[in-house]
């Protein structure tokens, strides 16, 4: 069984290039604070560009995860989504990583949504996005987070999964941001 000392030397000696890790509920108030830091650890990158789209990404995830996750924590009679996200840096670019349970019944509709972004260009999602917005379809459900994710990230979304039991799956969804220069 791994350690918490071990959990903790995996984030602080092998991977110092961490910028956020945080697992557990998603309430508007972790949510506001985690966005806190994140602007103030991504202030110090020359890449002001990329610090706000990967400040987009981080927030469209973690309200995946607050909407979303089939684990829900009561806090004042109010259901948070429980989860994970990781964002941290590769020698040439930016990582961004949530996970979370969901049911296996809604597994292929996250697939098929992913797939369709992953097939179309820049261009045609901002056309897609307009045309949810204009519709006024509620963005809840209709792919709009992932689409802005696909947006601010330039590349592909990758989602996995990991079998939990027989009606749970743990998904993986990242995506990357290529450092400029």
């Amino acid at each position: 069984m791994t350690s918490l000392f071990d959990f903790h030397n995996m984030f602080t000696n092998q991977n110092k290039n961490t910028i956020v890790f945080f697992k557990g509920s998603f309430s508007q108030e972790i949510l506001h604070e985690l966005a806190k830091s994140l602007k103030n650890r991504l202030a110090d990158n020359e890449e002001k560009r990329i610090s706000k789209r990967i400040f987009a990404i981080f927030i469209e995830l973690a309200q995946n995860i607050y909407h979303y996750s089939e684990e829900k924590i009561n806090i004042e009679e109010k259901k948070m989504g429980d989860g994970i996200i990781h964002i941290f840096t590769d020698k040439d670019c930016y990582i961004i990583q949530s996970g979370n349970v969901i049911e296996k019944t809604k597994q292929q509709v996250v697939v098929d949504k992913i797939e369709m972004i992953n097939s179309k260009s820049l261009d045609e999602l901002k056309q897609l996005k307009k045309e949810i917005i204009k519709r006024k379809r509620t963005r809840e459900g209709a792919g709009f987070g992932l689409i802005e994710i696909a947006l601010k990230s330039h590349t592909k979304i990758v989602c996995d999964f990991i079998e939990i039991d027989k009606t749970k799956n743990f998904i993986k969804i990242e995506t990357k941001i290529v450092k400029e220069g």
